[in-house]
C-alpha cells in the first residue's frame, strides 16, 4: 500500500471541477491517450463431446478516460459531413434487380432522412449532399443542420435515379466540399453510398474512336457526354482524369455494368487515394454498398485507398442500421471507427456460425465488429462508451484438447484515439477439451475469509466418483483425493501454496476420462492511494487487481457498498477506483473465469485519514497594543478525525525592516491556552502542555491521556514584548515550522505557516 503522508496541511485550499468551455476548438489534434478497452473470451464449454456445438463469447468493455487528461481542443469541435448518395439508372430497380416493389432509391432516401434526423439537434453538425449518377453535382453545399433541416429533407426527396455509376465523380466533388469549407478544425466525414460497381469517370482528355451508325461490324462500347454534346465510341485510351475542381463536365459512360480497361475503378481508386494522402483536411470516409448482388471487392478497393470504412447493407432493415451506427460514430465525442476482428480456429474445429457482418474464409473468421463511441458524461467528468459483444458457433470435430487463439491468432486491429494506426489487441489463449464420452464435470470456487487471509477454501462439486488432484499454475501437487460418491466437499489450501492467477482441478472417473479445470486466483498488485483527505474525509486511490487471463470480475464491494460488477479484465488485470474510509476497511472481490469457475477474496485494507489544517486569525496578521502586557497570539487549526497524539513546533523571526530585538520578545509556554472555536469556552479537559527546546523553539503538544475531537480549536500563545525595545511599531512572525500527529512528523520548513504579528506602542502612554 502506498501512503506517503498521513495529513494534509493547507492554510487556504479550495478545490472544485473544472469544466471544459463550451467553445468550439481552434486546431485540430488528435488526444494523446489511448482508449483502455479490456475483452475477454468465454467458452460456453471447457468440455465438449464429438460433434457437439459450442458457442464461444467476445466482450468487449472500454473502460472511462478522465476528462483532465484530454484538452476540449481535441473532442469539442465542429462536425463536416459530405452525403454523397448514387442516382444512377440501377436505383430504380428493386433489391433483386427488378422493377416492381420498393426500388432501392425509394429505400435510400428513407434511410438518409433517418441519418440526418439522428443529427437534427447537434448545432455543431454542417451537412451537405452530392448525387452522382454520369456525373456528380453537388445539391446542397455545406450547410448547419439545424438551420437547414427541412430544406435537405426535401433535396433528398427530389433526387431522380438515371445513368451512369460514376463513384469516382462524387468523390471528387465530396472532397472539394470538404477542402473549401472554411474550416479545416472540423472533424470531417465522407458518407458515399453505392449499389453498383463503377461503370463511369471523368477525364480532362482522352483518346476515342467515334462508332459510325454505318459500321455495323464495330460494337459501341459506351458514350462521351459533355456540357453540350454526346458521342458514343467504339475505343478509348490515354484518360487524362479530372481531378481538381474546374466546373467542367466530361465524362464516359460504359454501356450497362461494363467498365471498359477498368478506367472507371482506376478513376475512383486515384481519387479516393487523393483523399486519403490529404492531411488538410483530414477526411474519414464510410463506403456503403446497397444490394445484393454488387461486387463488395470492387468497392473494398476503393475505400482502402484512402483507409476508409466499408459497409454492406443488403435490405432496408440493415441500411437504417448502417446509417444509425454512422450517426452514432459522428456525433461521439471520441470516437474509433469499424473495428477489424480475426481469429484462426484449429482445424478440428468446424464454424457453424458467425455474425451477419464475418465472413468465413476456410479455418478464419474475419470482420467488422463496430465502433466504440466515447462520450463526455457532465456528471462523472470522464468519456464513456457502452460494452457489446458478440459469439461465433463452433462444432468439435474429433478428440483432442485444442487451444483458441493459440500464437497470437486471435485479435482486434483498430486506429486508436490518439490516431495511432493498427493498433492490435490480442485475446489471451482458450482450452478447449474434446471427448467421444461424458467427461466428469467440475464447478469450483476457492475463497478465504476476513477472519482468515492464510488458508483458503476450495469447494469442489463434482457429478460422478473420480480420483482427484490439485496443482498450482506450475502442475506442481497441492493433494490428492479419492471421492467415493458424486456431490460437493471441501479442500483446505495454505496460502503459501497459491503461486500465479489460477490452480488447476484434474479428475479421472471410473472409465479413465479425465478432465482438467482452472480455477482463478485473484491478488491484490498494488494499491495506490492518495496523500489528500477528500470533502468527505476520505482517501481517494486506486486498486490493482490481478487474476487469471480471459476472466470477469462479477462483483467488487467495499464496506458493503457495490463499486463495481461484470467488470472486464484485460488480460486478467483490472484497476478499481476506490474511496477508503478512516480506519478499517473491508474489501470483498469475487472472479469468475471462461468456464465459470469462481474465486473470492476478502481484504482489509487500514486508512489513517486524519487531516489538519492551520491558519490563523486576520489573514495572519495581527496588530497587538503592548506595554508591559502580556497578550495572547492566535492560532487556529482544524481536524477532521480524533487524535490523541498532537505536537506543535513554533520559531519566532524578525522581518528584514524590523529593528526589534528578539531577546526581548519572552513566551509564557506555561500558559498555554487551547479554546473550541465553536463555543469559545477553554476545554479543561484537555492538558495542553508546553516547552522551549534547546534552539529556543517552543513545543506545545496534546496530552496522550487526553485525545482530542474532530474540529476546529484555537490556541493561545502568550507573549510579552519588552517595551523599551519598541519604536513605534515592529513586526515580528510567529512561525510553525512542524508538527507531530499520531506519531507521523511533517517539516514545514519549505513553507512554514507564518503568523504575522505588528506590535504598536501607544504615543503618551509612557
Amino acid at each position: 500500500m502506498k501512503k506517503n503522508t498521513a495529513i494534509v496541511i493547507i492554510l487556504f485550499l479550495m478545490l472544485g471541477c473544472i469544466f471544459p468551455s463550451a467553445d468550439y476548438a481552434l486546431s485540430y489534434q488528435k488526444p494523446n491517450v489511448k482508449a483502455p478497452v479490456n475483452m475477454v473470451r468465454s467458452v460456453e464449454k471447457s468440455q465438449v463431446l464429438v460433434g457437439e456445438e459450442f458457442k464461444v463469447r467476445y466482450k468487449f468493455q472500454p473502460q472511462p478516460i478522465p476528462a483532465g487528461q484530454i484538452s476540449p481542443d481535441v473532442y469539442l469541435k465542429d462536425k463536416e459531413i459530405v452525403l454523397v448518395m448514387d442516382t444512377s439508372g440501377s436505383m430504380n430497380w428493386n433489391l433483386d434487380g427488378g422493377n416492381y416493389g420498393q426500388s432501392r432509391m425509394k429505400i435510400a432516401k428513407k434511410a438518409a432522412k433517418h441519418f440526418i434526423d439522428k443529427l437534427k439537434y447537434d448545432p455543431s453538425i454542417k451537412i451537405a449532399l452530392i448525387e452522382y449518377n454520369n456525373f456528380a453535382s453537388v445539391k446542397q453545399d455545406l450547410v448547419k443542420l439545424t438551420d437547414r433541416y427541412d430544406k435537405l429533407n426535401k433535396q433528398i426527396d427530389n433526387l431522380k435515379a438515371g445513368g451512369g455509376t460514376n463513384i469516382g465523380d462524387g468523390l471528387r466533388k465530396a472532397y472539394y466540399t470538404l477542402l473549401n469549407s472554411g474550416s479545416d478544425n472540423a472533424r470531417k466525414y465522407i458518407v458515399f453510398l453505392t449499389d453498383g460497381e463503377p461503370t463511369a469517370f471523368s477525364f480532362d482528355s482522352i483518346r476515342y474512336r467515334k462508332k459510325w451508325f454505318w459500321d455495323i461490324w464495330t460494337p459501341s462500347i459506351g458514350e462521351l457526354v459533355g456540357d453540350n454534346y454526346s458521342i458514343m465510341v467504339s475505343a478509348i485510351s490515354n484518360p487524362v482524369y479530372k481531378m481538381d475542381n474546374d466546373s467542367s463536365i466530361n465524362c464516359f459512360v460504359n454501356w450497362g455494368t461494363n467498365d471498359y480497361n477498368n478506367y472507371s475503378l482506376e478513376y475512383a481508386k486515384k481519387v479516393s487515394n487523393m483523399i486519403g494522402n490529404s492531411d488538410t483536411p483530414i477526411i474519414d470516409a464510410f463506403f456503403i454498398a446497397f444490394s445484393r448482388d454488387s461486387n463488395s471487392n470492387k468497392l473494398k478497393e476503393i475505400a482502402n485507398e484512402c483507409n476508409g470504412y466499408y459497409k454492406k447493407a443488403v435490405d432496408d432493415k440493415a441500411l437504417d442500421e448502417v446509417y444509425d451506427k454512422l450517426s452514432q460514430q459522428i456525433a461521439s465525442d471520441l470516437p474509433i471507427h469499424s473495428i477489424y476482428f480475426e481469429e484462426t480456429f484449429p482445424d478440428n474445429i468446424e464454424i457453424v456460425n458467425v455474425p451477419q457482418n464475418m465472413e468465413i474464409r476456410g479455418q478464419k473468421v474475419i470482420g467488422d465488429i463496430g465502433s466504440i463511441n466515447y462520450n463526455l458524461n457532465k456528471e462523472t467528468n470522464q468519456f464513456e462508451a457502452e460494452p457489446f459483444e458478440f459469439e461465433i458457433t463452433l462444432r468439435a470435430k474429433e478428440t483432442g484438447r485444442f487451444v483458441l487463439g493459440e500464437n497470437d491468432t486471435s485479435f482486434i486491429r483498430y486506429t486508436d484515439i490518439d490516431g495511432t494506426v493498427n493498433t492490435i489487441k490480442y485475446f489471451p489463449e482458450s482450452e478447449i477439451s474434446v471427448y467421444e464420452n461424458q467427461p466428469p464435470e467440475i464447478k469450483a470456487k476457492i475463497s478465504n475469509s476476513f477472519e482468515s487471509d492464510k488458508i483458503y477454501r476450495l469447494n469442489i462439486d463434482i457429478d460422478e466418483p473420480a480420483q482427484i488432484e490439485i496443482m498450482d499454475v506450475n502442475g506442481n501437487s497441492l493433494g490428492k483425493y479419492t471421492r467415493n460418491t458424486k456431490g460437493s466437499f471441501d479442500i483446505e489450501l495454505n496460502k503459501e501454496d497459491l503461486v500465479g492467477n489460477y490452480i488447476i482441478v484434474k479428475a479421472i472417473d471410473y472409465f479413465q476420462n479425465e478432465v482438467e479445470e482452472k480455477v482463478p486466483l485473484i491478488q491484490i498488485n498494488e494499491i495506490d492511494i492518495s496523500d489528500n483527505i477528500n470533502e468527505n474525509n476520505n482517501r481517494e486511490g486506486n486498486i490493482k487487481i490481478v487474476t487469471q487471463e480471459n476472466s470477469i470480475i462479477r462483483e467488487i464491494t467495499l464496506n458493503d457498498i457495490l463499486l463495481g460488477e461484470n467488470r472486464l479484465t484485460d488480460n486478467g488485470e483490472y484497476v478499481q477506483q476506490v474511496e477508503l474510509i478512516h480506519g478499517m476497511n473491508s474489501l470483498k472481490i469475487v472472479v469468475v473465469n471462461e468456464y465459470n469457475n469462481i474465486a473470492e477474496l476478502n481484504y482489509k485494507i487500514m486508512s489513517d485519514n486524519t487531516s489538519l489544517k492551520i491558519y490563523s486569525k486576520y489573514n495572519n496578521n495581527q496588530t497587538k497594543i503592548m506595554q508591559k502586557t502580556v497578550e495572547d497570539i492566535k492560532f487556529n487549526f482544524k481536524i477532521n478525525v480524533p487524535v490523541n497524539d498532537l505536537e506543535f513546533v513554533l520559531d519566532l523571526t524578525k522581518n528584514a525592516d524590523s529593528d526589534i530585538n528578539l531577546n526581548t520578545i519572552s513566551i509564557f509556554d506555561d500558559n498555554v491556552k487551547i479554546i473550541k472555536t465553536d463555543t469559545g469556552k477553554n476545554i479543561e479537559d484537555i492538558n495542553v502542555m508546553s516547552t522551549i527546546n534547546q534552539n529556543g523553539n517552543l513545543i506545545i503538544s496534546i496530552d496522550k491521556d487526553s485525545p482530542i475531537e474532530s474540529g476546529e480549536y484555537t490556541i493561545l500563545v502568550p507573549i510579552k514584548v519588552n517595551d523599551n525595545e519598541l519604536g513605534n511599531s515592529s513586526e515580528f512572525n510567529l512561525n510553525i515550522i512542524k508538527y507531530k500527529i499520531n506519531g507521523s512528523e511533517v517539516d514545514l520548513k519549505d513553507s512554514p505557516v507564518e503568523i504575522n504579528i505588528k506590535v504598536v506602542k501607544l504615543p503618551g502612554l509612557l
